[in-house]
């Protein structure tokens, strides 16, 4: 079996977490983003497995997206209604289920169901602390949970929840906890806590100097989420030698089902385009869901290393690509706004179509294996 797709299986099975990895997320909030909008961001640091994306319509009426692996994995996800929810995995614990073994209730498992039920984020809250309260194995994460209005961090563990709120600014987590508790299950060494609260610190000083007008942008969103990590204090940073994946989430209070966008990096995010993905959008091309296109990404980053010349033009074609979707997403607001929800879905599709074309034409042409 390809190593690849063996590696996914397995996550998927033991309900995956990720601890010897280091993930690098944010939530900035709606009062300090330029847009007016919640910003959830998280730079994925993984075993190399193929990465797929894909739109889901649940039972219960909800649709939702979720970007992982080919396996099932679900390591992105947000629905219809702007619920967002991405984790990190987090501290080695002292707790263990009652019955011992392994991980039962991994964060992806908990990330399925919070964006197949939940209409606003403080429905996860309880949805997650019955696992938590009820002594079931769940997998030691901090999760960030937000919809269009409100952020929550939530640390968790077996036998172990909290939960904040953020009211405002920005918040940021690697992989250790953060909420008050975590001093009675957590066994994490004073070094392991200083390094991720390095990267915490190093990522929030890149985005303060990105601001535009005190506010901060999606653009530099990427920015700094391909900042290559180095072996000085001061560069401890998300682009490292396992990252895999990348997503930022803009969230839309006026209508959600349709201009909530996720700009997606499937593959490591030095070496792929950020395609701006609405939530309006039918479903993936082929390639994304079938592990291909982020096949482009990890063999480009193979071929051409990291902080590569072809980086520049990534960057080109983002800020070309964003701008038309700004402008796209504002004709099809309007058009919302005058009850004409498929044109406004159907200018939104061919939108995708032609991003996703630019970035694959692109991408075979900074690639030789593409060739």
């Amino acid at each position: 079996m390809n190593k690849r797709v063996f590696a996914g299986i397995l996550a998927a099975l033991c309900g995956g977490s990720v601890g010897v990895f280091a993930c690098t997320s944010w939530v900035i909030h709606p009062s300090r983003s330029r847009s007016g909008r919640m910003i959830v961001h998280k730079c994925r640091d993984s075993n190399v497995s193929p990465l797929a994306a894909r739109m889901f319509d649940s039972p219960g009426g909800r649709r939702w997206m979720r970007i992982g692996t080919t396996a099932g994995w679900n390591c992105f996800s947000m629905n219809d209604r702007g619920v967002v929810i991405i984790l990190n995995a987090a501290d080695t614990v002292s707790t263990r289920h009652a019955g011992g073994g392994r991980i039962g209730y991994g964060g992806g498992a908990f990330m399925n169901l919070v964006t197949r039920n939940c209409t606003a984020a403080d429905q996860a809250l309880p949805l997650i602390k019955y696992f938590c309260d009820h002594d079931l194995n769940v997998a030691p994460n901090s999760f960030f949970v937000a919809d269009p209005k409100r952020a929550f961090l939530i640390d968790v563990a077996p036998g172990y929840f909290a939960v904040k709120e953020l009211y405002g600014g920005m918040a940021i987590i690697s992989n250790c906890m953060h909420l008050p508790g975590v001093e009675r299950v957590s066994t994490m060494s004073w070094p392991g806590i200083r390094y991720d609260r390095l990267r915490e610190a190093n990522v929030r000083r890149e985005l303060k100097r990105g601001r535009v007008n005190g506010k901060y942008t999606i653009p530099d969103t990427m920015r700094v989420s391909r900042l290559k990590w180095q072996k000085e204090q001061d560069k401890h940073l998300p682009f490292r030698k396992d990252s895999v994946s990348a997503a930022t989430f803009e969230i839309d209070p006026e209508f959600p089902d349709v201009l909530s966008t996720a700009y997606i990096a499937l593959g490591p995010q030095q070496h792929t385009v950020y395609l701006p993905t609405p939530m309006a959008l039918e479903q993936f091309p082929k390639e994304i869901g079938d592990g291909s296109w982020g096949e482009l990404a990890y063999s480009l980053r193979k071929a051409a290393g990291d902080d590569h010349d072809g980086l520049k033009r990534i960057v080109e074609l983002e800020q070309k690509l964003f701008a038309e979707y700004d402008h796209v997403r504002e004709q099809a607001r309007s058009l919302l706004k005058a009850k004409r929800r498929g044109e406004a879905v159907k200018i939104l599709n061919e939108c995708y179509r032609r991003h996703f074309a630019a970035a694959k034409q692109l991408l075979a042409e900074l690639n030789p294996a593409a060739k």
